[in-house]
């Protein structure tokens, strides 16, 4: 019943109680694949519990910029978080991309990959 997360250079992993909407962001360091000679990142240990949704994504999403050349940012991604927590994660993935993309309101604005992985911590048994 654990999480086993290291970095490669992409955001902290988050992991919100679906319940009470608790979060943390998962203290990873790394640097980028395939950029150095040498991988350096330590694993972290997060014990999971049920009703955890565990969010990995890359900095494509948070960095989508509108016509004004402001970007989406933290807030914005982790408000939408909070407010889909109800939802299954392909819907929230979704919903993700559809606000991304009417922030950006078009795909010259969207200049970086954008990836995210949502996974909803069910049941150990």
């Amino acid at each position: 019943n654990t999480l086993i997360a290291a970095s490669a250079g992409h955001p902290r992993c988050i992991i919100i109680n679906r319940k009470t909407k608790d979060y943390n962001e998962l203290p990873t360091k790394g640097r980028i694949i395939g950029a150095f000679d040498r991988l350096n990142c330590n694993n972290i240990i997060y014990p999971l519990d049920h009703d955890q949704r565990i969010i990995l994504y890359t900095d494509g999403l948070i960095e989508a910029c509108n016509p004004s050349g402001e970007m989406y940012g933290e807030y914005n991604f982790f408000n939408l978080l909070i407010q889909t927590l109800h939802m299954l994660p392909e819907d929230t993935c979704l919903q993700i991309k559809k606000d991304i993309y009417t922030w950006a309101a078009n795909e010259q604005n969207l200049y970086d990959d954008m990836t995210i992985i949502l996974i909803d911590v069910i049941d150990f048994t």
